[in-house]
C-alpha cells in the first residue's frame, strides 16, 4: 500500500515536468519536490493521475557540481547512445541530401544516435557493452567522433 504524502511538517517546495531522454522517444515525468522527499511518476491523465510513482528520501542526498561536458561529446562507453527521434529528422543527418519517405528509410547510428540514410550507414562495428555482434554505425565514424574504431 502506498504511503501518504500528507505528513505533518512536509512542505511542497516545487513541482514540474521533466523530460527523460529515452532511446525511442522523450518521455515526460511529473516531479514533486518536498522538503524531505522527491516524488516522480508517469503522467496518465493530464495533471490528474500519475502511475509508477517513485519516492526518493532526501535525508542522505548530497549535491555536487559537475563540469558541463557539452552536447557534442560521445556518451560513456557503458551506455547506449540516445537516439534522435525519427520525427526530428526529415533529412539524413550525415549527408543532408537524402529526404526520408516510404522508400528512403531512416536508420540510427548505434554509436551516436543520429538519424542517417542507408547510403551513409554501410558499415557495422562491434561496440563494447552494447552488443556482442556488429551493429549499424555512421560511415563518418571517426570523422564525426561518434565512436573510436581502435
Amino acid at each position: 500500500m502506498a504511503k501518504p504524502l500528507n505528513l505533518y511538517g512536509r512542505v511542497l517546495v516545487g513541482e514540474g515536468v521533466l523530460v527523460k531522454m529515452c532511446r525511442k522517444k522523450p518521455k515526460q515525468r511529473q516531479f514533486f519536490l518536498f522538503n524531505d522527499i522527491l516524488v516522480y511518476g508517469n503522467i496518465v491523465i493530464s495533471k490528474k493521475r500519475y502511475n509508477k510513482q517513485r519516492i526518493i528520501p532526501l535525508e542522505n542526498v548530497q549535491l555536487e557540481d559537475l563540469p558541463d561536458e557539452g552536447g557534442n561529446k560521445r556518451p560513456a562507453k557503458k551506455y547506449a547512445a540516445v537516439w534522435i527521434p525519427d520525427g526530428e529528422a526529415a533529412r539524413c543527418m550525415a549527408c543532408g541530401r537524402t529526404q526520408f519517405n516510404l522508400v528512403q528509410r531512416r536508420h540510427h547510428c548505434r554509436a551516436c544516435g543520429r538519424v542517417i540514410c542507408g547510403a551513409c550507414s554501410t558499415h557495422t562495428y562491434r561496440i563494447d557493452n552494447l552488443n556482442k555482434k556488429p551493429v549499424r554505425v555512421c560511415d563518418g565514424v571517426g570523422i564525426w567522433g561518434c565512436v573510436s574504431l581502435d
